[in-house]
Parts: structure tokens; sequence; C-alpha cells
């Protein structure tokens, strides 16, 4: 950080913000299931997903925080139910030890992805070459973090798999932070900045409206997934959308 300089930094969630991963965490995600339960083969190509199915994950991911929580997808659709009661996404409701279990056969469902095929895997997670520009322009200055509760190995590999490379001290990932709470008090202590110059921008409301009330400004991201129910509650609570990465850009600048 620059003598001062830096009058205000952006801590950026990723997935949903920064990049595009919907395709890549249904598939892991179907294979975690697969696993699990041992009803269903196993899937490696966008190809084999239909479109219906295809546009129901893109609607509940943003609802995702933690690897776990797919679990919550994967058994409604499984049953039939395609109709999602967001309230079943809430940290609280959350918990057991069958969703510890699915996380860890998430992840390891993750990395065979990686081993199989690392190009093809890295095209599942897709960034916008405006968001990329502007993340590596924001990096000159080191005013871009990235709070996230994805693995912080995956988080790297596409980053820099899209000539995007952000010092692993400004990276919180899942093994650092529970919350994005926590990141955002950890960079305003490091960096000595006041609430008001730490902005951030996420796809989720949850943490959103968490950061929000405790003084932060904040930015729901909606380029990457259409979400009414989240727009309005942004907008009756007074927390700015950003509906397209033009609009990121500009405020970014």
């Amino acid at each position: 950080m620059q003598n001062g300089s830096v009058v205000k930094v952006w801590v950026l969630d990723f997935d949903g913000v920064i990049c595009d991963s919907t395709d890549e965490c249904m598939m892991v995600s179907w294979n975690a299931y697969a696993e699990v339960k041992g009803e269903r083969k196993k899937r490696y190509k966008i190809s084999e997903f239909t479109d219906e199915e295809r546009r129901l994950f893109r609607k509940y991911r943003p609802f995702v925080k933690t690897a776990e929580q797919y679990l919550i997808i994967e058994e409604n659709f499984n049953a039939g139910r395609f109709t999602i009661d967001p309230s079943l996404f809430l940290s609280s409701e959350v918990r057991g030890k069958g969703f510890e279990d699915f996380s860890e056969v998430f992840y390891r469902e993750r990395a065979d992805l990686v081993e199989k095929d690392p190009i093809s895997w890295l095209m599942l997670n897709k960034i916008d070459k405006r968001i990329a520009n502007t993340i590596s322009l924001l990096d000159m200055d080191e005013r871009v973090y990235i709070a996230t509760l994805k693995d912080g190995g995956s988080v790297r590999r596409i980053l820099e798999g899209n000539g995007i490379f952000i010092g692993s001290s400004r990276i919180y990932d899942n093994s650092v932070i529970s919350n994005k709470l926590d990141a955002l008090r950890d960079i305003t202590s490091r960096t000595g900045l006041g609430r008001e110059a730490v902005f951030l921008i996420d796809d989720n409301m949850e943490h959103l409206v968490s950061s929000y009330r405790a003084g932060y400004q904040t930015f729901l991201a909606l380029w990457y997934t259409e979400m009414e129910t989240f727009a309005r509650l942004a907008k009756e609570m007074g927390i700015a959308v950003l509906d397209s990465v033009e609009e990121f850009v500009d405020v970014a600048r």
C-alpha cells in the first residue's frame, strides 16, 4: 500500500463477481452427489446437462455460501423439487455431519476434475476480460482484495490462468475466513482506512447485509446472474446494485 495515496480499496467476492463458475460448480456438485449416493453416473461434459438443469442451478447458486450448501440444491432437484425455499441456505440451518461429509466429497471431486483435465476445468471458470483488466489496474496500487469462501488453490489457479496475479496476503479464502465481515475488519485494520473507504462487491445478500450494517460500503453484483429477490432487497436497504460489468468498471476507476 502506497503511503496513504490509496483513497479506497475494493474487496471482491470470487464466484459470481470475478468469476462465472456456475458450470464448474454444477458439475462438481452433481459428481459429489453421485459419489455420496451412488444413484447416478458422474458427468464430465457440460453437454451432458440439459438447458433446464443449467437454468435451475444458475437460479439457486447465488444463495450458496459454502460448498456443503450445494447438497441442498442436489437433494431438492433429485427429489423433483425445483422451487427451493431460500431460507434453507441460511447458515444456521446448515449443520451436521451429512453436510460436512458432502463438503469433503465436493472438494475431492473438484480436485479430481482438475487432475483429469486442467484445461477443460479452467474453461468452466469464466472471467470477463473487462473484469480481469480492471482488477489488474487496481492491483498496481494494491487496491484490490479477494474475500471468498472458496478454496484458495482453485482461486489462484483460475486467476493465474487468466493472467491475474494478486499477492496471497490479499486473498482471504475459506482457510482464513468463515464470513466476509471478518475479511473487511482485517483489511480495515491493516490498511488504516475507515470503513467508508472499504468497498465490498458480492452477489450474496447475506454477506452484503452484515457488512452494510457494520458500516462498510457495499455493492450487489448481478452481471453473472439475475436475482430479482436480491435486487429488490438491496434497493429497499439502500445497497447499490451493479447490473453490468460496465457499471463495475465505472465505479472502480
